[in-house]
């Protein structure tokens, strides 16, 4: 007679070993598709990071705000690194440091695309010294 636990173990595994202290772990066909599915997510990080990173260095001429997009490339070549520290043996303090770098490199890239449209002090300043000269705008038009 054929013993089905046999027969199924080399697929599925021991059903004991799926049963943890805390809940079910994974089988090892489960851990070799989640290593699948990050290796994938770096690689489309890295694919993202070149696609940004291409217009800025091969026509620079026609990107605009070339700095912010610069920046955004950079943190998700960071982001991409930092995924790929999963796959090289590197000390615990590196993945953290190259996550912390990418958010800052996103958050300046996302400023250099709004500083345009923030009024800080300097701008208001700027604005606020015009003398009272009130030539030009909308108001002029009234001859209709």
């Amino acid at each position: 007679m054929i013993d089905l636990a046999s027969a199924a173990g080399p697929l599925i595994g021991d059903p004991a070993a799926w049963l943890g202290i805390g809940g079910v772990q994974l089988s090892r066909y489960a851990d070799l598709f989640q290593w699948l599915l990050h290796f994938i997510q770096t690689v489309l990080l890295l694919v993202t990071s070149l696609f940004l990173v291409y217009p800025v260095l091969r026509h620079p001429q026609n990107v605009a705000h070339s700095r912010g997009v610069g920046l955004l490339a950079l943190g998700f070549l960071l982001l991409s690194a930092q995924w790929a520290m999963e796959f090289v043996p590197v000390p615990d303090l590196v993945a953290p440091v190259l996550a912390l770098a990418s958010a800052v490199s996103f958050g300046a890239g996302c400023w250099e695309f709004a500083s345009s449209f923030v009024d800080t002090a300097e701008r208001v300043k700027l604005v606020g010294d015009e003398d009272g000269d009130s030539s030009g705008g909308f108001g002029d038009d009234v001859d209709g």
